[in-house]
């Protein structure tokens, strides 16, 4: 038989055992990391997260600056559990804390709703608090409100809040007025700036209470709830799986209890599941040692039973004192509830009455404002504008909604011209602590004339002398200023007619005296235009035929060298030809150029080239009695440039020069050197950019010029020389060239001579010609038909083209040309064709050969570019066009070109 002893052992053993059993569940888990994830923490220690500052009770700042709420309660929770360091960033609003979350200045938000727009730089651990969320409204509006019901309301919601995103991605025909933060929505629905303010019920709460907001009542709650949590850096997606486990560790103990310390609701007592598991565990396993103990002690417990009735029976009659006392005290209780209940009901009668008449002096208080006529304009200590009656709404023309600082600051100019800093108009300056009286200022009212007011503004304050916003007014004095500025201009007006009539009477005399000189110049111009337009007109008479006799030289000769050895002196003298007849060539477009006044092509040249050879022309013109010195520097470099023009230039300077020294003889020195031009260098006055520049001088030893006409030398038709001896434009012609080659040009004389120093920009680029190389000449078999009304012209084409092994018909007629074709129009696969022609010119001839056969290329040839240049705008089907005179190899390239993109029959 089991000993007494031996069973109570055995008894506490499994109490103690079940015990163990109950609790080992409770035992705190610990977050299993993988060795990444521990190795992604030390690397990063520290982790910044940045709370929202106003956001009560779920997360904000204490009086001491210390973080708190529900989110910092599980901030600190989970922080204890992972072993992670968050250092807390404290930030102005919650704008603030999105703008740093979007640059990465901070690693980790708390407390917040994932949205769409949110993911984009955000990752979402799962959530671990839900919230409803509601329509609040003042009292006497239908609590029944809906999000589809609110689409022609003014609803207000705090910026960058993720509610925000979810209802604007769900209903976008809501339009929210955005606040920065919820005591200024909940204000402007209170005060009837908006109707209804959607948001977060806790939050919400908190702040009604907290301001003393008596008007407000909550409307329908919404779906779904506000569900919010951690949310994590996008880049950072192993802190987001670090968290995840975290949130996924903590029990409901540990939730309810961070709950119920901040959100103080009266709830039924009652137990949680685990805690009811738990006590179910102890219960059975004492249930069962109850039994067995019962068992063993059964006699031993009957003695027993008798004292314990007494002892029951004594508990018994107690407790019915007790009760008793509980009634009397429950009685008493009651009556006391009665008494209270019965004063809160008046006080809240009395409330209502003093609410009732606040919001009639409200409705008359906003009457007045706004009827009067100034404008107000009222902002809190953020300078957000809370309040602005109808008049500045007009002045501004603004609808009655409102608008951010800047864009009320917008329509202010300082002195009718000028933008306002948002700094200094009035109203913003007042919350600094100035006082501002009768400040003058411009308004730009949308789709109004500007307007002129006079404005005031005041700093308001508390009790405690503290700054808590401003108040500004306006005064319209548009009429007064412009009445001051049609008196202003009228006055104005008025001496201004007073002196123009005065200089009219003494302007007269001179007028006419410069109307008589200017009419004596202008017909010496007409004169001189005539005489250029004369040049022009013969210039462009002789080109077409001086442009044959050319083709002829230039063409014979080019054949010509074929036939001649290499070691024959008459193979250099053949390519002397060739040389001079390109010059001509070369002459006459230049002629025809100067004729039409055309821009002239500039190229990369070498200068000292082209001075070197207006030198020699020089050395055959000018008298025996004027010596010529050359100082020429072969390597002062390349400039863009026209080398005729050049050439023109030098001859000009030279001759005047030459015409200086005419009587007496001298020396005409011509140089070219380098130069590199500063403000402190030898030239500094003169025009001329910082740079590298090529410097020509002509210098004559000559009388020199006239110090009182040495400022019209450059004058169009100015010149001292006799009649016959010059036009005057020689000097004129040279300045407008150098110009033109943005250079510069001086002149520096006295009584032992003159000197003319022009000064063209250098270029990097070197300007040699590449030199020929001995490229196959194409060839061909096709059958080509030749026009040309110079016999000498079409016979020599027609041995050009069969030396290059075409087979060829040439005629002088145009309408001969023409009858061939006809004949056999499939037999050619060329047609060359001269443009000036009797009967038929070279375009007329091309438009009949084309009607009867579009495919057929053609080629016009001309002595006169612009005509070529007529032609090309036509658009007449044409495949290529040349000038005369025209080279061998340029003829046979052209020819194989032409055949070679012809398109097929």
């Amino acid at each position: 038989m089991i000993s007494k002893k031996t069973t109570i052992f055995f008894a506490l053993c499994m109490i103690i055992l079940g015990i163990t059993q109950a609790f080992s569940s409770s035992k705190e888990k610990t977050v299993q990391l993988t060795a990444e994830e521990r190795s992604w923490l030390e690397a990063h220690p520290v982790i910044r997260l940045a709370p929202d500052p106003e956001f009560q009770p779920i997360e904000f700042f204490d009086e001491e600056g210390k973080y708190s709420g529900i989110g910092a309660d599980y901030a600190k929770l989970i922080s204890e559990k992972l072993g992670i360091k968050f250092e807390i960033v404290q930030c102005a609003n919650w704008n603030e804390v999105v703008e740093k979350a979007k640059n990465r200045k901070i690693d980790v938000l708390n407390a917040v709703v994932k949205t769409p727009q949110r993911e984009k730089y955000l990752i979402f651990p799962p959530p671990y608090l839900k919230t409803s969320s509601v329509i609040i409204v003042r009292k006497g509006v239908s609590d029944k409100l809906t999000l589809e019901m609110l689409e022609d309301m003014h609803v207000v919601m705090v910026s960058e809040y993720g509610y925000v995103d979810l209802i604007r991605n769900k209903h976008p025909e809501i339009k929210i007025d955005l606040v920065i933060s919820q005591k200024t929505a909940l204000r402007k629905v209170s005060f009837g700036m908006a109707d209804a303010f959607v948001g977060d019920l806790l939050t919400a709460s908190f702040y009604i209470e907290q301001e003393g907001i008596t008007n407000l009542k909550l409307g329908k709650e919404l779906q779904p709830p506000n569900t919010s949590g951690f949310a994590v850096r996008s880049d950072w997606p192993v802190l987001s799986q670090i968290l995840e486990k975290g949130v996924n560790m903590l029990t409901e103990d540990e939730k309810n209890s961070i709950y119920s310390k901040w959100i103080h609701l009266q709830t039924a007592p009652g137990l949680t599941t685990q805690e009811v598991k738990k006590l179910s565990t102890i219960i059975l396993t004492c249930v069962f040692l109850i039994i067995l103990g019962f068992l063993l002690w059964n006699r031993s417990l009957n003695h027993n039973v008798q004292q314990r009735t007494k002892d029951l029976k004594k508990e018994v009659d107690e407790r019915k004192k007790a009760e008793y006392a509980l009634k009397e005290a429950h009685s008493e209780l009651e009556k006391r509830v009665e008494r209270r209940t019965k004063d809160l009901s008046e006080e809240i009668k009395n409330r209502e009455i003093l609410e009732d008449e606040l919001a009639k002096e409200k409705t008359f208080l906003e009457v007045v404002l706004q009827n009067i006529q100034e404008g107000v304009i009222v902002c809190d200590k953020n300078g957000i504008l809370t309040l602005f009656n109808r008049a500045s709404r007009e002045i501004h023309g603004l609808p009655e909604l409102s608008v951010t600082p800047d864009q009320w600051a917008d329509h202010y100019l300082a002195d009718g011209i000028t933008k306002m800093h948002k700094s200094d108009i009035p109203l913003f300056r007042a919350l600094q602590g100035e006082s501002i009286k009768n400040f003058e200022i411009t308004v730009i009212p949308k789709s109004k004339p500007p307007a002129s007011y006079i404005s005031s503004s005041q700093p308001l304050r508390d009790e405690n002398n503290v700054i808590i916003g401003a108040v500004a007014t306006m005064h319209d004095i548009t009429e007064e200023k412009r009445a001051e500025i049609i008196l202003r201009d009228a006055h104005i007006e008025l001496e201004k007619k007073v002196k123009e009539r005065t200089n009219e009477l003494q302007l007269s005399l001179k007028k006419l005296e410069e109307e008589t000189a200017e009419r004596k110049k202008m017909e010496m111009a007409l004169m001189q235009s005539h005489k250029m337009e004369a040049i022009g007109t013969l210039a462009g008479g002789i080109a077409h035929d001086f442009n044959n006799i050319l083709a002829a030289i230039i063409g014979y000769a080019d054949m010509a060298i074929d036939y001649i050895p290499e070691n024959s002196p008459a193979k250099h003298q053949i390519e002397q030809v060739l040389k001079a007849g390109d010059r001509a060539k070369d002459l006459i477009q230049h002629i025809l150029t100067f004729s039409r006044n055309e821009s002239q092509i500039r190229v990369p040249t070498e200068i000292y080239a082209t001075v070197k050879e207006a030198t020699k022309f020089l050395r055959a013109s000018t008298p025996t009695t004027i010596e010529i010195k050359e100082n020429v520097d072969e390597k002062s470099g390349t400039i863009l440039a026209d080398e005729t023009q050049i050439n023109q230039v030098v001859v000009n300077l030279c001759t005047n020069a030459a015409h200086a020294m005419e009587e007496d003889g001298g020396v005409l020195e011509i140089s070219l050197a380098p130069y590199e031009h500063s403000k402190d260098g030898e030239y500094k006055n003169i025009n001329l950019k910082q740079g590298s520049y090529i410097m020509l001088s002509v210098k004559d030893n000559g009388p020199g010029v006239d110090p009182e006409i040495i400022d019209k030398i450059f004058d169009p038709y100015f010149t001292t020389k006799g009649i016959g001896k010059g036009s005057g434009m020689g000097l004129a012609v040279v300045q407008g060239i150098v110009k033109n080659h943005d250079g510069f040009i001086t002149v520096d004389s006295s009584s032992s001579g003159t000197t003319f120093t022009a000064f063209f920009p250098k270029i990097q680029k070197s300007s040699s010609k590449k030199k020929k190389t001995n490229e196959l000449i194409p060839t061909g078999t096709e059958k080509i038909l030749i026009v040309d009304d110079e016999e000498i012209i079409a016979r020599m084409t027609k041995r050009i083209v069969e030396s290059l092994g075409y087979k060829a018909t040439s005629t002088t007629n145009s309408l001969e040309a023409l009858t061939i074709f006809k004949a056999n129009p499939d037999d050619f696969d060329l047609v060359i064709s001269d443009q000036t022609m009797p009967d038929l010119t070279g375009d007329k001839l091309s438009k009949k050969i084309l009607n009867i056969r579009k495919d057929i290329p053609i080629i016009i040839c001309s002595g006169y570019n612009s005509k070529i240049d007529e032609l090309r705008n036509d658009a007449i089907g044409i495949a290529k066009f040349i000038m005369k005179p025209v080279r061998k190899q340029e003829l046979a390239k052209t020819i194989r070109e032409v055949l070679d993109n012809r398109q097929p029959k």
